[in-house]
C-alpha cells in the first residue's frame, strides 16, 4: 500500500497545569487549536504513549498523533500523522508486538474543498515502537463511504478485524461493516444490513475460534432518543453466529466491553441519558443490568476494565446543577454492579472528559481524555492512586502516658489522607521500639521496663507509605511519665479550637498561660479530601485568631497548625447550619 504519512516532531506549548503532588496529578496539555487523547498505554514502568485524538489548528482539520512522555506527563515528544491529507481522523489505537496500529477515516482532498461533500474511507496505519510508519493500508470501497472505529489484532496470524460503518448517502441507512485483513491483504469485507437508520460498531473482542465479538449502537434515529444496544458474534468467515439487541428505543449503545473473570461479558455504555452496565453470557443472554447517576442530567461510560473481582469504568457525567461536564473514575462490585466509589475531576473552567485509562504499575490509574480551557481543547491526563485520589498519606501521632504505673501509653493517630474504613483504604503499622507491633488506629501499649523507646508509625495507602517517629520515655516508678524529647508545641492540648460544632465563626487559641509563639503559625482548614478551604496566620505575639466560616457547607473539616513546615497540631471540627 502507498505510504503517504508524514511524521512531524513538535515542541509543545500552551497549558500544562499541576494540581496535586508530583506522583499524582491532573494536567492539561495543549499545543494547538484543539486536541484530545482517546488512548493511553504504559510502554514500561516509567514511559507512556498517548494517542488517537484530533490535533486541530485554525488552518487545517484533524490529524492524528502519538505523544510519548514520562510517567509524570512532563517530558514529551509529539509525532503527528496525516499531513498530506485534507482530513484525517483517528478513532482507535492498539498495541502490537511490533509497536502500535491505529484506524480511522481519511480523504485525499485539501482543506479548501470543505464543506463535507468529499469521499471519506477507512484506513489502518502500523508504526513501530518509535512511532515510525511501517505500513499504511488505505481501504476505500466505492460507492461506500465510511469509518473505521475499532481494531482487533491476532498476532499469531497477523490478522486485523476492522469494525465500523458504511453508507452511500447520508439519507440511506448506515450499514455495519467488518473487514478482515491478513498479511496486509483484505480477506473479506462484510456489510450487515440487519438494521435501519444509523448503525455503529464501536468495539471488538476476540473469540475462541479466531472470529470476533462486536458491540455498538444500532437503529439510531438522528436527533431522537431512539436506538438499541448491539452485541453480536462473527465467525472467521464473517458469518453472524448470534446477534442481540437490548433496550430498544432508549437511545441505547455500548461504547466498550470486556471479558469478565467468570467467562461472561460486560458491556458499558448508555441508555437514555444515563450510564449503563449490562452483563451477558457469550451467547448474548442478559444476566443483569444496572443504570447509574439518575440525579444527573447526562452520563456515559466510555471504558471498562476488569480488575480482580471488580470493574473500573471511566466516562463523563453532567450534573443537574449546571452545564459543567466533569470527568469521572468509578469502581463497582463485579457480582452486581454496586458502586464502591466514584471520583470527579475538573481540570479546566469548561467541560472535562475521560476516554480511556489503564492501571498503573504502582496500582493506581492513568486516565486520559479532553479538557476545555476557554476557547480551546487540550489533552487531559490524570494519575491517581488505587482509590482514585490525588493525595499521599501523611503519618503523624501524639501520645500520653498514664501517671499510674505500669508505663501505659495511649497513642493518638493524627495521620491524614489514610482511609482505613474504605473498601480500598489505608492501614497503619505501629512499632513501639521494644519488638511489639500493632495495626490499630489508636493503640495502647505497656512498656515492661523503664527506658527510652523509638516509636514508629507507618501509614500505608495503596503503594504509598509515610513514616514518622518519636522518642518516648517510659517511667515505671511513681510520678508523671513524659515523652522525650519534650516539645511544648506538640500534642492535642497545644491549640484550642472552638466552638465545636461551629456555625458562623471559628476561633483558634493558645491555652491560657501558654507562651505566645516565637514565630508565625500557619492555620489551615481542609475538607476531608484534603482540599484547603481556609487558611490564616496566628502571628508572633497573638494568642488567638477568629475566622468566618459562614460560607462553608455543613460537614466535618480538618484543621492543621504548622510552623516552618512542621505540623504542630491536627484535629477535626464540625460545621453545622
Amino acid at each position: 500500500m502507498k505510504q503517504l504519512i508524514i511524521i512531524i516532531c513538535l515542541c509543545l506549548y500552551g497549558c500544562i497545569r499541576l494540581t496535586a503532588q508530583e506522583k499524582y496529578f491532573e494536567k492539561s496539555i495543549g499545543w494547538g487549536y484543539g486536541q484530545s487523547s482517546n488512548k493511553v498505554y504504559y510502554i514500561n514502568d516509567t514511559l507512556l504513549v498517548l494517542g488517537c485524538g484530533g490535533a486541530l489548528t485554525t488552518t487545517s482539520l484533524e490529524k492524528t498523533f502519538l505523544l510519548f512522555t514520562d510517567q509524570y506527563a512532563e517530558n514529551q515528544t509529539l509525532l503527528t500523522y496525516g499531513e498530506d491529507f485534507g482530513t484525517f481522523g483517528v478513532l482507535d489505537l492498539i498495541t502490537t508486538p511490533f509497536g502500535y496500529a491505529f484506524c480511522g477515516w481519511m480523504n485525499n482532498e485539501p482543506y479548501e474543498t470543505l464543506p463535507w461533500d468529499i469521499y471519506s474511507y477507512p484506513y489502518i496505519i502500523e508504526v513501530n515502537h518509535a512511532g515510525e510508519v511501517i505500513n499504511h493500508f488505505q481501504l476505500p470501497d466505492p460507492p461506500y463511504e465510511g469509518n473505521g472505529y475499532t481494531l482487533l489484532y491476532y498476532p499469531e496470524t497477523n490478522t486485523y478485524y476492522l469494525g465500523g460503518n458504511a453508507f452511500t448517502t447520508a439519507a440511506e441507512p448506515y450499514r455495519l461493516v467488518i473487514t478482515k485483513i491478513t498479511d496486509g491483504e483484505i480477506v473479506w469485507r462484510r456489510y450487515y444490513d440487519n438494521f435501519s437508520n444509523r448503525n455503529y460498531i464501536l468495539d471488538l473482542l476476540p473469540t475462541a475460534d479466531g472470529g470476533c465479538y462486536a458491540t455498538g449502537c444500532v437503529n439510531l434515529i438522528p436527533n431522537t432518543l431512539n436506538a438499541d444496544m448491539l452485541f453480536m458474534c462473527i465467525d472467521p468467515e464473517g458469518n453472524i453466529v448470534n446477534l442481540n439487541t437490548y433496550f430498544a428505543g432508549q437511545k441505547a449503545g455500548a461504547g466498550t466491553f470486556t471479558f469478565t473473570n467468570d467467562s461472561c461479558i460486560m458491556l458499558a455504555g448508555v441508555t437514555g441519558k444515563y450510564a449503563r452496565l449490562l452483563k451477558i453470557s457469550k451467547a448474548g443472554e442478559n444476566l443483569w443490568t444496572r443504570q447509574y447517576f439518575p440525579d444527573y442530567q447526562q452520563s456515559v461510560f466510555d471504558k471498562i476494565y476488569q480488575l480482580g473481582e471488580n470493574y473500573i469504568m471511566i466516562g463523563s457525567a453532567k450534573r443537574q446543577t449546571s452545564d459543567k461536564i466533569e470527568a469521572l473514575l468509578m469502581k463497582v462490585r463485579g457480582s452486581d454492579g454496586e458502586p464502591l466509589w466514584v471520583r470527579y475531576f475538573d481540570a479546566e473552567p469548561n467541560n472535562d472528559f475521560f476516554y480511556d485509562f489503564n492501571p498503573a504499575p504502582d496500582g493506581g490509574f492513568l486516565c486520559v481524555g479532553r479538557t476545555e480551557p476557554v476557547g480551546a481543547a487540550n489533552v487531559l491526563v490524570v494519575k491517581t492512586n488505587c482509590m482514585g485520589l490525588l493525595s499521599l498519606p501523611q503519618a503523624d501521632f501524639t501520645f500520653v502516658q498514664d501517671t499510674t504505673p505500669p508505663a501505659l501509653f495511649t497513642f493518638f493517630n493524627q495521620s491524614q489522607y489514610v482511609y482505613p474504613d474504605s473498601i480500598d483504604g489505608g492501614h497503619f503499622i505501629w512499632e513501639f521500639g521494644d519488638g511489639a507491633v500493632s495495626n490499630s488506629t489508636h493503640p495502647t501499649h505497656i512498656y515492661p521496663e523503664e527506658g527510652h523507646y523509638l516509636v514508629t508509625l507507618t501509614a500505608i495507602v495503596c503503594s504509598d507509605t509515610s513514616v514518622t517517629q518519636q522518642l518516648v520515655y517510659a517511667r515505671s516508678g511513681s510520678g508523671i511519665a513524659v515523652g522525650l524529647p519534650p516539645n511544648p508545641l506538640k500534642g492535642e492540648n497545644f491549640i484550642q479550637v472552638y466552638p465545636n460544632p461551629a456555625q458562623n465563626t471559628l476561633t483558634f487559641a493558645l491555652p491560657e498561660g501558654s507562651k505566645s509563639p516565637s514565630g508565625d503559625l500557619g492555620v489551615k482548614l481542609l475538607s476531608l479530601t484534603g482540599q484547603t478551604v481556609l487558611q490564616t496566620t496566628l502571628g508572633a505575639g497573638e494568642t488567638h485568631k477568629t475566622i468566618s466560616i459562614a460560607h462553608l457547607q455543613e460537614g466535618v473539616y480538618l484543621y492543621s497548625v504548622e510552623q516552618l513546615g512542621s505540623v504542630l497540631a491536627r484535629g477535626k471540627v464540625a460545621v453545622v447550619r
